[in-house]
């Protein structure tokens, strides 16, 4: 099964689109590695997934916008180092 699902995901600091067109399924398992340079926009990307960056498109998190989840409860079920 899939937990997390990105389509056309968007992330705009001001005016400035920092990411553009993601799509993706993470599945409930495993273990997903994200690399990059400086400034690719990891980071930005983990924060619109667990919800501490304001995105435009889908970022569900089983089947649910992940701005719709509490934080408590979203904390209860995501963690990212």
């Amino acid at each position: 099964s899939v937990s997390f699902t990105l389509r056309d995901l968007r992330v705009a600091y001001g005016a400035v689109e920092v990411i553009r067109g993601i799509h993706a399924d993470f599945a409930d398992s495993g273990l997903v590695g994200l690399v990059g340079p400086n400034g690719a926009g990891k980071s930005t990307l983990l924060g619109a997934m667990a919800g501490l960056r304001e995105y435009a498109g889908e970022c569900l998190f089983d089947g649910k916008q992940v701005r719709t989840w509490g934080r408590r409860e979203l904390a209860s079920q995501v963690s990212w180092v």
